[in-house]
């Protein structure tokens, strides 16, 4: 009998941590209840969710708000709310154009002027010689022209008036009574029509165009610069072997 006394209390005195700790389980959370309800309202949320934090950090997260994004409205910024882009080969086309109607202006008042008329036809030859220099000097890629001219001469950049103006030295190159006046007169007359109606469909183009020459700008400068550094160096080269 003594045996099993001593082996039941051996075993009593085993279980007796795992006992205790059971039995002092609702203590425990008791307290921590106790010890969360004592703490501050802020901080108690702070806790809370950190653990809820904690706890979801393994889920994916929500699929980003489209609606709350703000769009990219830049590019119709640049376009100045105008809804279509000028392409790159009518930007050309019209420069182009302007560039030949010029040069068929100018030669035409040169030629009337070299042809010695009356007084007052030489004076209008040289008004359209001027008008043409103008012209050509709107298309050249140059920066201090370009803004000479859009201070100075803003009719150029206006759908009514340029068509007025381009039909006016239209009049007057046909007045000259030539082959070259009269093809300069067809010619001014189409850009006319063809520049109104850019500048009335696409108002950006000015801005567009005026981006396109300091592009070109910048790869003249860039050939320019090039072309100095190869003669740089030749001539480092030869006063190195000479």
């Amino acid at each position: 009998h003594l045996p099993r006394v001593a082996e039941s209390s051996r075993s009593k005195r085993h279980q007796s941590p795992i006992i205790s700790i059971v039995m002092d389980t609702p203590l425990l959370s008791d307290s921590v209840d106790e010890d969360h309800s004592e703490l501050p309202s802020w901080l108690r949320e702070e806790n809370d969710s950190s653990f809820a934090g904690a706890i979801g950090s393994d889920e994916a997260p929500p699929p980003p708000n489209r609606s709350s994004q703000p769009e990219d409205n830049t590019g119709l910024g640049r376009i100045g709310g105008n809804k279509r882009n000028l392409s790159p080969s009518l930007v050309l086309l019209v420069r182009m154009a302007n560039v030949v109607a010029a040069c068929l202006l100018l030669a035409s008042a040169t030629l009337a002027m070299l042809a010695f008329p009356p007084l007052s036809r030489w004076v209008l030859a040289a008004y359209v010689a001027c008008a043409s220099l103008l012209l050509l000097c709107h298309e050249i890629p140059i920066q201090f022209l370009r803004t000479s001219i859009a201070l100075n001469f803003g009719f150029l950049y206006s759908p009514a008036i340029r068509l007025v103006f381009q039909s006016l030295m239209a009049s007057v190159a046909w007045s000259f009574g030539t082959l070259v006046g009269i093809l300069a007169c067809v010619v001014l007359a189409g850009t006319a029509i063809l520049n109104a109606y850019v500048l009335y469909k696409y108002p950006s183009l000015a801005a567009e165009r005026d981006a396109a020459m300091e592009d070109e700008g910048r790869r003249i400068e860039a050939v320019v610069r090039e072309q100095k550094r190869r003669a740089v160096r030749e001539i480092a080269e030869r006063w190195l072997v000479g």
